[in-house]
Order: C-alpha cells, then sequence, then structure tokens
C-alpha cells in the first residue's frame, strides 16, 4: 500500500493583493516609519543624534523586509518607494555611526591628540554634510512619493527630546572590592594585552596597500572599489576592527596591565574611532554597489541615481569615511610598538632542525600557525637572514637560501618560543598532528 505523503505536493500560494489592498496594508505598517522620517527631515543634519538616526534604520530595515514579502519591487507603482527606503536605511545607518563618533571624540583617549582633535572633526564634518543632505533628499522624495501613491501622513512629527552630545561626566567606581582572581592566583598575565597589540600592528601593516592607492580621479575611484573595497572587503576590514575592540573588552578592560599602561586606553580609542568609521563605509559601500553596480533594470537605478550624485559619494566616502578610519589606527602604530616592548619579554632560542625533516611548505604552515595562535612578533634567524615566523613566503625564501642549516633561531615572546620548542620536539608534525603534544592542539583545528 502506497501511503500518502504528510505534506502538500506544492508549498502554500500566497495570495495576490491588489494595489489598493497593499497600499491600505503599506499605510499601516509605514506609521512608525513615516514620522521618524518626518521628525529627520524636520530637524536638519546639524540637529540628528545617533539614537534617532539609528531608529530610522532598523524601522527602514523592517518596512524594506516588508515592502519586499509583498512583492514591491517589481511593481511600478510601488518600486521607487522600495529603493527610496533602501536608501535611506543605509544612509542613515552611515550617519549614525559617524554622528554617534563626533559626539564620541571628546570621551575617548588619544593616541594622537592633533589628529582626533583637528583633522578628524573636519573628516566627519565634511562626511556627515555630504551623507546627511543625500538622506534628507532622499527623505524629502520619498514623502513625495509616499502621497503621490495614496498613503497617509501624519499632521506632526513626533518630538523627543535629545540627549546630550557626549558625556560630560563618569560615576564613581564605588562597586564593592572582589579579588581579581588572576591577582589572588599570584599571576600577572600580559599575554592578552601583548597579543592585541600585536594584531593591532599586524592590521596596520597588512592595510598599507590601500591606504598607500591613490584616488584622484573617478576611474581610479571605481577600479579601487572593485579591487581593494568591494562590500565583502569593507565587511571584513569593519569585522577585524570590531574583534580587535571585543578582545580588549574581555580581556584587558579593568586588568591590572591596564592600570599599568595606561597607553592601552588610548589604543582602545583609536581601535573605536576607526570602528565607527568602517561602519559607516560598509553601509555606503554596500548601498553603492546594491544600486550603482549590481542593480541592472535603468529604471530602478534612475531612482537615487536622481538624489545621489554617485561620483561625489565615493569621493566623500573614500576620502573623509575610510582613509579616516585607516590613519586613525596608523597613527597609533607608535604607540603600540612601545606598548608591545613594554609587555613582552624579547628572547630568543635555538632549535634544532629533526633528522630527516626538511622545512618546506607544511611544518613552516605550523610554524605560522603557532606566531598567528598567539598574535605577536616573531623572527625566524638562519645565518645572516631573518623572517618573519607569520609570513609562510618570506620564511620559505629565507630557508631556501640555506638548504644545508641544522638549526634555525627564533627570537620572540617566551611564551611563543616554548611553544616553537614543542613543536620542533614533535618533529615539526611530520609523524602526524596527533603526535603533537597537547599544548599544540590549537594546530589541529
Amino acid at each position: 500500500m502506497v501511503r500518502s505523503p504528510t505534506w502538500p505536493a506544492e508549498g502554500p500560494r500566497r495570495s495576490p493583493l491588489t494595489e489598493a489592498q497593499f497600499t491600505e496594508a503599506l499605510s499601516r505598517e509605514g506609521v512608525e516609519f513615516v514620522q521618524e522620517l518626518q521628525f529627520l527631515s524636520s530637524q536638519g543634519a546639524d540637529g540628528w543624534i545617533e539614537r534617532r538616526l539609528y531608529s530610522m534604520y532598523r524601522k527602514s530595515t523592517d518596512l524594506e523586509t516588508f515592502l519586499d514579502d509583498h512583492g514591491a519591487q517589481a511593481n511600478q507603482t510601488f518600486y521607487r518607494i522600495r529603493e527610496l527606503v533602501a536608501g535611506a536605511r543605509w544612509l542613515s545607518l552611515a550617519c549614525s555611526c559617524l554622528v554617534h563618533l563626533r559626539s564620541r571624540i571628546c570621551a575617548y583617549p588619544l593616541s594622537d591628540e592633533d589628529w582626533a582633535n583637528e583633522q578628524l572633526p573636519v573628516h566627519l564634518k565634511e562626511a556627515i554634510s555630504c551623507f546627511g543632505d543625500s538622506l534628507l533628499k532622499c527623505l524629502e522624495t520619498l514623502s513625495e512619493e509616499w502621497v503621490k501613491a495614496g498613503l497617509g501622513l501624519p499632521a506632526e512629527a513626533p518630538r523627543m527630546a535629545a540627549s546630550p552630545a557626549g558625556p560630560s561626566f563618569v560615576l564613581p567606581a564605588n562597586r564593592l572590592p572582589e579579588a581579581d582572581e588572576r591577582a589572588e592566583a599570584g599571576q600577572k598575565d600580559s599575554l592578552p594585552a601583548a597579543r592585541l597589540v600585536g594584531r593591532v600592528i599586524r592590521t596596520i601593516e597588512d592595510w598599507a596597500p590601500i591606504h598607500a592607492t591613490t584616488t584622484d580621479t573617478d576611474d581610479e575611484r571605481q577600479a579601487f572599489m572593485k579591487e581593494l573595497c568591494s562590500e565583502a572587503t569593507a565587511r571584513d576590514l569593519e569585522s577585524r576592527v570590531h574583534n580587535l575592540q571585543s578582545e580588549y573588552d574581555s580581556t584587558i578592560r579593568g586588568s591590572a596591565e591596564e592600570k599599568e599602561q595606561p597607553a592601552l586606553l588610548k589604543l582602545r580609542g583609536a581601535i573605536s574611532q576607526c570602528l565607527h568609521l568602517l561602519e559607516a563605509v560598509t553601509a555606503l559601500t554596500h548601498l553603492y554597489e546594491r544600486h550603482q553596480v549590481h542593480q541592472r533594470h535603468p529604471a530602478t537605478r534612475r531612482v537615487l541615481g536622481h538624489i545621489l550624485n554617485w561620483e561625489n559619494f565615493l569621493a566623500k566616502m573614500i576620502d573623509h569615511c575610510l582613509r579616516p578610519a585607516l590613519a586613525s589606527l596608523e597613527k597609533s602604530k607608535d604607540l603600540a610598538a612601545g606598548l608591545l616592548e613594554c609587555l613582552t619579554t624579547q628572547a630568543f632560542k635555538d632549535l634544532r632542525i629533526p633528522h630527516g625533516i626538511t622545512l618546506h611548505a607544511r611544518p613552516l604552515s605550523l610554524i605560522v600557525g603557532v606566531t598567528n595562535h598567539y598574535g605577536l612578533p616573531v623572527e625566524m634567524e638562519i645565518g645572516e637572514g631573518r623572517a618573519s615566523a607569520a609570513s609562510m613566503m618570506s620564511m620559505l625564501m629565507l630557508c631556501g637560501s640555506h638548504l644545508d642549516a641544522q638549526s634555525v633561531r627564533f627570537h620572540g615572546d617566551p611564551a611563543v618560543l616554548n611553544d616553537l620548542q614543542a613543536l620542533f620536539d614533535a618533529r615539526l608534525g611530520e609523524d602526524g598532528m596527533d603526535a603533537l603534544p597537547g599544548s599544540l592542539k590549537y594546530l589541529v583545528h
């Protein structure tokens, strides 16, 4: 006997709506969005605060989802509203990041006071002026399209008291005293701080090609966006700095190292400046790619094309958001180098290459794995040559020119050198990864 399936052969079909029915539904769904739109329009960019801009981002996100769920992007009456809502979504997110940073500059300990107090505000002013004006034009056009589609507007925009531009006071640190677990155990571990500082330095070095690329013409800017600042790249840059900030707050905030090394707080300030600017870059890059690069329908492209001058859009984003983000971190490099010197102990260890093993790609990749695990600078030395132990290519070149070497010297923090010793004792993994000691199991993953 053939048993009938317990589920339908086809999924549930959506019933078609008339445009009149959708107009009524959209009018109800968009009440809070339109109220936020009216409030921001009435304030002007100079009066905006971060939480209201972020509120617009959240409400426009919900409304864009509602429009997409009902197929508005393919409907002649509503596709313009859909594109304008999407434009408002990403412009409001970018502006919220920029306005937030503007209000927080005075609260961050600064790694480079001249840069943060003189140059960064100029960049923020230019960026907020450009993208704030674009958002206002988008909201104005959206209001016109909203009415044209037969959707109602509230008679008056809601009011909300503005919060202070930035924190003007700090509450006393009067929590009950509790023993720090590390202090209680008699430990003083500066490795988390040193690891973070090392990762900051590596991030700065990795981004040097982006910083050095010229973007003086529109053709150069478009090529730059395609090759070095696609949305995927922008999200990667933001994620990398976000991880640095999270690592600081999780492992260093309130620690003994932070008290002993006040420069750590200045480094945290540089990371935060960089992060907020990169958050704006990600939002703006998404808007550019989604509506200018990947959008194929000419009518849809024209919706935001009437509002945004894409050539000026890219110039302002690169010059006043992306480059200042990179500069915020780059200007802390000397500070980070000084911190690393204070937080690490420089030592060296001579390690004999196990019999029958050559330093080819596989064992060198494990050396890179140990170095990256700690995030601290380590150098391999053979003869008169040196190479970064975090760079496979550099070590391959060094080893290739010293094929008869029987030992190598590593320079770095003892914590890393001890793991490298264990790796060499385990014959550099050439007997199988299962033969690695427990202290190196992080290499297996």
